[in-house]
């Protein structure tokens, strides 16, 4: 697509929701101290795992949100020190890191969700469902053309 450099674009278009997006998330969520987004769905499947028999690991989390170990392992103190999640070494293979969510962090996920919701529901209010159901179309049509680049660009091609 030529011309999308122009502000009437949809790439601008995109970028300009993505900026009033954070915007309105940044203010919603000023009220809780998790200020990153990645947090809060690291709680939820933080959250998800403690339903098991055994919780989830650093690297089962990491593998769930297609993230570095590393990026997991920082991203955790900070739940940790806010006495959200507790993280303690398996049984069985003491190299292992079993991370569990605590009643604190059951509460702080579910406001995150509260608040979530609440983004959701200013971003689409006025949307008709067979609109929705055709931008969710879009959405994910963005997404496969970006991975098959993605893809592309990792192939060496």
């Amino acid at each position: 697509m030529k011309g999308s450099h122009d502000e009437n674009s949809p790439v601008w278009t995109q970028r300009d929701v993505e900026r009033a997006k954070r915007q309105a998330s940044d203010r919603l969520f000023s009220t809780i101290p998790l200020q990153n987004p990645a947090q809060h769905f690291m709680l939820f499947v933080i959250e998800r795992g403690s339903r098991g028999d055994v919780p989830l690991s650093q690297g089962d989390i990491a593998k769930r949100l297609q993230l570095s170990p590393a990026t997991v392992t920082a991203s955790l103190r900070p739940l940790e020190k806010l006495g959200l999640i507790e993280r303690k070494p398996d049984e069985k293979d003491l190299r292992i890191n079993r991370v569990t969510i605590t009643e604190e962090g059951r509460c702080m996920a579910n406001r995150c969700r509260e608040l979530m919701d609440e983004l959701e529901e200013a971003t689409f209010r006025g949307f008709s469902e067979e609109e929705l159901r055709q931008l969710t179309g879009y959405f994910r049509r963005m997404c496969s053309n970006l991975d098959a680049l993605s893809q592309n660009k990792e192939g060496g091609q």
